[in-house]
């Protein structure tokens, strides 16, 4: 054969079709993760969403429920859901009414078996503090709560001598053994600001001092699963914010609630 003859002969070409077939597995494979995403997904959004109102107290239909990202074929591949997020808008736990946030990681499809960390979140603002106004009252002292970070503060007057006197107490907000906690700061009496313990010093506010100087609790453990406590009680911006943590809870058993 001569170099001319070697030069025109054409070139094997090569096979394309394996990479073809494995480009198009790959999309229909694809295709199947994410078009069961979309069967799925509704149907378990409302399977939890029927558990975390029984868990809450409301109708599942006041809730909405979000999944991690993923594909949830993928999530599942290991029995379990990475992350479940629960919004709740005007819920009430006793005598407080917010809007709440759930946040629940591994989430198993036996709701016979443990979730992992969970976290509920109560945002009150300035309108819906006042609701808690009659846990802090004696007497219809107290008429108003202000939310100035980092304090509440309790608003109303007292009679001194016959005459009637503003008072205010800041109190500092926190948990205590799974209970919104409110520990009184500083006192305010007209335009002076004292201590709890000045307060005690002027007898015809001594009795005040007693009632409304120390600490004052409130507990929602009774609207709350078991399996979570209060943990954290703070004024951020213009709104309360309490959260309740809590590892292991069961999703069958989330009705269950705790005791005050």
């Amino acid at each position: 054969m001569s170099e001319v003859d070697a030069v025109r002969m054409p070139r094997k070409r090569r096979r394309a079709w394996p990479w073809v077939v494995l480009v198009l597995l790959v999309l229909l494979i694809v295709g199947v993760v994410f078009a069961g995403d979309a069967v799925a997904r509704p149907i378990a959004q409302e399977a939890v969403a029927q558990k975390m109102a029984s868990a809450l107290g409301v109708a599942p239909s006041d809730l909405k429920v979000s999944f991690a990202a993923t594909p949830l074929p993928i999530q599942l591949l290991d029995g379990k859901v990475d992350t479940v997020d629960v919004s709740a808008p005007n819920l009430t736990l006793g005598p407080i009414t917010g809007d709440a946030t759930v946040h629940v990681e591994q989430v198993p499809l036996d709701t016979s078996k443990p979730v992992g960390d969970m976290r509920i979140t109560l945002t009150v603002d300035q309108q819906r503090i006042g609701n808690l106004a009659t846990k802090f009252d004696s007497g219809g002292i107290l008429q108003t709560l202000d939310l100035q970070a980092p304090n509440v503060v309790a608003n109303g007057q007292i009679r001194v001598l016959g005459a009637p006197v503003p008072i205010g107490i800041s109190m500092t907000p926190g948990a205590v053994d799974g209970k919104l906690a409110f520990a009184p700061a500083a006192v305010r009496i007209g335009d002076q600001t004292i201590t709890v313990e000045q307060l005690h010093q002027f007898p015809p506010l001594r009795q005040f001092a007693d009632e409304l100087g120390s600490q004052q609790t409130v507990c929602i453990a009774d609207h709350l699963p078991a399996a979570v406590k209060v943990t954290s009680v703070k004024v951020v911006g213009q709104d309360l914010v309490a959260t309740a943590t809590g590892s292991g809870a069961v999703l069958s058993q989330l009705g269950t609630k705790g005791t005050c």
